[in-house]
């Protein structure tokens, strides 16, 4: 199955994140982003996630799937993307609260496995954000 990415974000700081992952793992050509600008109205931005699901959802003969990280939920773009993919039960699925740790594993998943694991990759994701000043002190780094 073939795996796509679309980060849904306010002001477009998932292009900014995208950029640091492909720093660390390389380009990352299944992935795209649509920003949420500030003169978006509702409609327009859930219509160009859409047209942009719909276009890449269908490849022929290649079977897709296609996740949808955003920013934070109940904000426009997480909005916007359970609308869509209401739409499009077993081809979308709607990940919210997107970070750098979060993209780097979704993105090393489908590179180095083939596909993406959505229940491991939030399991996993419960160690991305943490005190590090008392994780050092705890595990007595210097």
């Amino acid at each position: 199955m073939q795996e796509r990415i679309l980060l849904l974000t306010h002001g477009g700081w998932g292009s900014a994140l995208l950029r640091g992952v492909e720093m660390v793992i390389g380009k990352m050509d299944f992935v795209d982003e649509i920003a949420l600008g500030p003169q978006d109205t509702f409609s327009e931005f859930e219509n160009k996630v859409e047209a942009w699901v719909t276009g890449k959802g269908q490849d022929g003969e290649n079977q897709i799937h296609i996740t949808i990280f955003t920013d934070m939920f109940g904000g426009t773009p997480t909005n916007a993307a359970i609308f869509v993919a209401r739409r499009h039960p077993g081809l979308v699925s709607v990940i919210t609260g997107v970070n750098a740790p979060v993209l780097l594993e979704a993105c090393s998943q489908v590179t180095f496995c083939g596909g993406l694991d959505i229940r491991q990759l939030l399991k996993n994701s419960e160690h991305s954000i943490f005190d590090a000043m008392e994780k050092i002190h705890k595990e007595g780094v210097q």
